[in-house]
């Protein structure tokens, strides 16, 4: 026979091979597309751009097409590329927490009626994620509240500093029953939390005591820990308002934010009102601004705005302190311009960072959109980062809610005033013995004869170094006004 025909046998031998492997390979492919429509186990699934190890530990052998070499890949270990199904989508999107835990925390008789206020009136709050909890050392309080049968979770603290009556506004007694008989239970609240929110009223012994404590514990675990702090009315003494400073102190160094409610100050605004209307007024302006946050940490369906623009507005950096504001503003369809409308009052404009929520009607004027954008940017720092972001609703009426975050004025200062120990509150724990010396008269205010450290009035030093000396009765607006003295 001629080696012509040797020759063209020998190709159809090669071609008939040939045949049969690609026959391999298609009903392997066609196996593999089978076995990713039924949803099989994830690690055996075929992932794009993967192929088979096996063809890489080939002892560094080069690929060889040649169906007659001994070293030739097998052609079924070729792992085709495929198109990502939606159970491989779920599960890259389940790897990731989806469901924010947050536990609201009101502490002492003004914190429980608080949180008893928003789980009735915002009931849809509370979920799995969500968990609201009424602490007291008063058993009689928390018993009155137990009748309500609201979703909040009552929770003693039975110990032998309060038998059960209170700590009767010594904060001292408040902690050490609280750290000495609910420190687990209090480790157990927080084992499974992302933001700790703590509601309380300042000047006595339960809230104050009670809410720096649980402060401080959330901050040791890195939870973002938000703070409610109602100041006490003036009229309760210089002793409670004191003792609320002291504790206004410890919640601005621990927290993340804190949200400072001025007694006083809002009792002028609402004189017309009865008294049970201001008090009400005071459980809805919490209510609304935690009903906001929780919002904006859960809502799936908010365009532009993520957890992750939460955490980087609740960034804290080390040594500054910060405060929160939360307005919510509902705004009709008929509106037509805010040309004579005072947006955000004069707290607002520090504030260096926002997260701005529209729920939007179908009806809104895109005009008015655009002056409510410019009437926020303009009320506020001139560097401030502002994320916006929007969800449509039903309805005749839409809803802006607005949270915003500055550097605490009561710490920190950017006036052209230098403070004792560079802190508009004094504590020893910023001592500073070079500026210390400097003015002697700081050691006839705050030490007492035995050298001990006292509390009893503050110095604010202008830059010429002339100062300005409070009495003991140390009132929150009469320290402001120091600092926006110019002498």
């Amino acid at each position: 026979m001629s080696d012509h025909k040797l020759k063209n046998m020998d190709d159809s031998k090669i071609l008939e091979e040939m045949k049969i492997e690609l026959e391999k390979l298609r009903q392997q492919i066609a196996k593999t597309e089978l076995k990713s429509s039924n949803g099989s186990d994830y690690n055996n699934r075929i992932k794009l751009g993967d192929f088979s190890e096996h063809i890489l530990s080939l002892n560094d052998t080069p690929f060889s097409f040649d169906l007659q070499s001994e070293n030739k890949p097998i052609a079924n270990e070729f792992i085709q590329p495929q198109i990502i199904d939606d159970n491989e989508i779920d599960f890259f999107v389940s790897k990731y927490k989806k469901d924010y835990k947050i536990k609201v925390i009101g502490i002492g008789g003004a914190g429980n009626n608080i949180v008893e206020h928003i789980v009735t009136k915002f009931n849809d709050l509370v979920s799995d994620n969500v968990t609201f909890y009424q602490i007291n050392t008063d058993a009689k309080h928390l018993n009155a509240l137990v009748r309500n049968k609201s979703k909040a979770k009552k929770c003693f603290i039975d110990s032998p500093y309060t038998y059960g009556n209170g700590a009767g506004g010594d904060i001292q007694k408040a902690k050490k029953a609280i750290r000495e008989y609910y420190d687990q239970q209090l480790d157990e609240i927080l084992s499974d939390c992302d933001i700790c929110i703590v509601i309380a009223g300042l000047g006595k012994g339960t809230g104050t005591g009670g809410s720096t404590y649980i402060v401080e514990k959330a901050n040791s675990k890195n939870i973002i820990t938000l703070a409610y702090a109602i100041m006490p009315l003036n009229n309760e003494g210089n002793q409670t308002y004191e003792r609320a400073t002291d504790g206004l102190y410890e919640l601005l160094k621990n927290a993340t934010a804190i949200n400072i409610i001025n007694s006083d100050d809002l009792n002028k605004s609402l004189s017309n009102l009865t008294v049970e209307a201001r008090n009400n007024e005071v459980n809805n302006q919490i209510g609304t601004s935690v009903n906001a946050i929780i919002k904006l940490a859960q809502e799936k369906e908010i365009k532009n705005i993520d957890f992750g623009d939460l955490m980087y507005f609740f960034d804290k950096e080390s040594d500054v302190s910060y405060e929160f504001l939360v307005k919510e503003i509902k705004i009709p369809s008929s509106q037509g311009s805010l040309i004579n409308f005072n947006l955000l009052n004069n707290d607002w404009s520090e504030t260096n960072k926002l997260i701005v929520m529209y729920q939007l009607n179908k009806q809104l004027p895109g005009k008015l959109f655009d002056e409510y954008n410019a009437k926020i940017k303009n009320s506020v720092s001139k560097d401030a980062h502002i994320v916006f972001g929007s969800k449509s609703v039903d309805g005749d009426e839409s809803i802006v809610t607005i949270l915003g975050k500055k550097p605490s004025g009561l710490i920190h200062s950017n006036s052209n005033l230098d403070v004792s120990f560079n802190a508009l509150i004094n504590r020893p724990d910023s001592y500073n013995s070079t500026e210390y010396d400097k003015f002697p008269e700081w050691k006839k205010i705050i030490t007492d004869n035995n050298g001990s450290v006292t509390e009893n009035a503050l110095v604010v030093v202008n830059k010429n170094g002339s100062q300005n000396e409070t009495n003991s009765s140390i009132e929150t607006k009469s320290i402001l006004s120091l600092f926006d003295s110019e002498e």
